[in-house]
């Protein structure tokens, strides 16, 4: 009898997760000019920003906060097999190891090479650096150069490792009309427990000595998936632990896991299901609970297909799915207005930040005032993904929702006016008969006039506080 795989239900969308608290975007250590900041604008910013100080100097104190969430910091990096070194089997091996960075990236598993074929094809042009790792030596460098560098062996098998221009990799998903997962991603807490044939029901700490554990810890990286296991220590009763675990009580579950701050809840159990084992996998987060089953031949099966469920389940929730606009739309931009840039470097990493969110295409910058500066931000999505990005970041935090006084002054000049050209309409109404025509309607062009300045509504600005 041949055994196979099975998939109870099908994936639903996605329940409201928790928000990651404090992430942050990853930290590029470039210049002003590599960080989408100039060398000019930043000379003239900082010029600028000393003028409207007064020229006094100023010590920015860096406030370190706690960040519950994760940095995935090699989201751009894959590593594959390799069937060997030369050209024909580095290309395979390239477009193998971008395909990865994909599935990574877009944050789902089961992602096909036909859907990216046209990112796939730009391997080379997207590599970054590269290194074989394993077999009869190392060969490692950037693209192009082919330095070979004589290394330990670290396996029989030979492995080819590369890292990819993550803007570029972004870039052609959207293109594909994929999602897009950022680096900073939430803490994920698994609380395990597995039953071989004949065996006890036993909760999988991590701090066992587990292959099922190492196992899982590699689909996670492989995923991107920040995972935490918790620990059994003194005090911690492990088959009160399995047994709540089997029992599904997340109440008791989520109690003892407020210690490890995670974001997300993972509660699995593994077991023996006549010919094949079942792997049972709940997501627990704000939004109440997600639940799916699987069937393998072994535990081991069972437990990869549920993480890699379980990365793309949340993934939905959390990759923005780019909009490009053409310019026009309400969507397209909006201004907004941060206080609390208290340096030139301060200026730097907020809009380092904010250039390097998915949902943004351009920032620019209308005014600094003191610590304050406006900026208008283009996006490439609908303006509520932007606005639920830099709330869940925790670097921004909303002030309010409010329009300029210009605006608002603007507003009002235009409605006294279309005011005073009703007024100037109805006087000349009552000099005339009644049945002689309206002005307004021998010149269509004063109703298209009026019109415009009645639709003519102050731009929204959002006010922040910058908390980097």
């Amino acid at each position: 009898m041949r055994l196979g795989f099975a998939c109870k239900g099908t994936l639903q969308e996605p329940f409201q997760l928790k928000e990651p608290a404090q992430l942050q975007e990853p930290a590029q250590l470039q210049e002003p000019a590599q960080a989408g900041m100039s060398l000019v604008r930043w000379a003239l910013f900082s010029a600028a920003w000393l003028m409207s100080l007064g020229f006094v100097a100023i010590m920015a104190v860096g406030v370190s906060q706690t960040a519950e969430a994760a940095l995935v910091a090699d989201l751009y990096e894959a590593q594959v097999p390799a069937s060997g070194r030369n050209a024909a089997q580095q290309k395979q091996a390239m477009r193998d190891a971008l395909f990865e960075v994909a599935r990574k990236v877009s944050g789902q598993y089961d992602l096909k090479p036909d859907a990216v074929a046209g990112l796939l094809g730009d391997a080379e042009r997207l590599v970054q650096s590269y290194t074989y790792l394993g077999g009869k030596g190392n060969k490692s460098g950037k693209k192009g150069d082919g330095k070979n560098s004589g290394g330990n062996t670290r396996s029989a098998e030979l492995l080819f490792q590369a890292t990819f221009d993550g803007d570029g990799v972004n870039a052609g998903l959207q293109s594909a009309g994929l999602p897009v997962w950022s680096a900073n991603r939430p803490q994920v807490l698994i609380w395990l427990a597995a039953q071989e044939e004949g065996g006890e029901r036993e909760w999988v700490s991590g701090g066992a000595e587990s292959a099922l554990v190492a196992q899982l810890e590699r689909v996670a990286k492989r995923r991107g998936l920040p995972s935490q296991w918790p620990q059994a220590g003194q005090g911690v009763d492990a088959k009160a632990v399995g047994a709540d675990i089997w029992g599904g009580f997340t109440d008791s579950l989520r109690e003892a896991s407020a210690p490890y701050g995670a974001d997300i809840i993972v509660v699995a159990k593994l077991y023996r299901a006549g010919l094949l084992y079942q792997g049972d996998w709940t997501i627990l987060a704000t939004g109440g609970a997600h639940a799916h089953s699987f069937t393998g031949p072994d535990l081991a099966s069972v437990a990869v297909l549920g993480l890699e469920w379980v990365s793309q389940d949340i993934a939905k929730a959390y990759a923005i799915q780019a909009q490009p606009t053409s310019g026009g739309g309400e969507d397209s931009a909006l201004r907004i207005r941060v206080r609390g840039i208290q340096s030139p470097t301060a200026y730097a990493d907020l809009m380092r930040y904010l250039e390097g969110l998915v949902a943004v295409a351009k920032v620019s910058l209308l005014e600094a005032n003191g610590e304050q500066v406006t900026l208008e931000v283009k996006v490439n999505a609908p303006r509520e993904t932007l606005l639920d990005t830099i709330r869940g970041d925790g670097k921004l935090a909303l002030q309010t929702q409010a329009t300029s006084i210009e605006q608002v002054e603007q507003a009002a000049a235009r409605e006294l006016e279309s005011q005073e050209l009703k007024s100037q309409e109805l006087k000349s109404q009552e000099l005339t008969s009644s049945q002689e025509p309206k002005q307004s309607e021998l010149d269509p062009s004063k109703n298209q006039e009026s019109a415009a300045a009645d639709s003519s509504q102050p731009v929204t600005e959002y006010l922040f506080d910058w908390r980097n």
